[in-house]
């Protein structure tokens, strides 16, 4: 049988960085794989940026297993149960390539260090339901007219 999707190549420096108005740019993602913009229906890649000094305000993906790989930048990783508990913490050291495998139905919440961003690519063996999806997902379809993936200008 042979697969008759097309490939698709795209430099994430060509990706216009999406992020929610109200987070003032805290979070800066870059959509560079899914169903939408490349045709895939079983893998989701996403570039994160998280400026220096802040922090996720943290979830839970039931719904499938989720990977992080670090580029550049430093932080920490905290693990919990869903819901947290006072005492259940976990926390991890986040470097240049460190690999992290997140089990569905783990709470996990990011925090970079005070002087670096952490960048990072995040990876999801498939598209979760709609209640699961990322806000910043539905935000950048909401206003890129059902988008995921906007070349900049210079790059078309």
């Amino acid at each position: 049988m042979t697969d008759r999707r097309p490939h698709f190549v795209v430099q994430s420096r060509q990706v216009e960085p999406f992020w929610l108005p109200e987070d003032d740019g805290i979070t800066e993602t870059q959509l560079l794989v899914d169903h939408i913009s490349a045709g895939s229906e079983d893998l989701i890649l996403n570039r994160l940026v998280l400026r220096a000094g802040c922090r996720t305000a943290g979830g839970t993906i039931r719904s499938c297993d989720v990977a992080y790989y670090v580029l550049s930048g430093r932080g920490h990783l905290l693990l919990d149960r869903d819901p947290p508990t006072l005492g259940s913490s976990r926390l991890f050291a986040l470097e240049p390539d460190t690999a992290v495998f997140l089990p569905a139905g783990t709470y996990h919440r990011l925090r970079s260090s005070p002087d670096l961003d952490l960048v990072l690519l995040t990876i999801w063996p498939r598209r979760p339901p709609p209640a699961e999806e990322p806000r910043i997902y539905q935000a950048r379809r909401a206003a890129w007219g059902g988008a995921t993936l906007r070349l900049k200008p210079e790059s078309q």
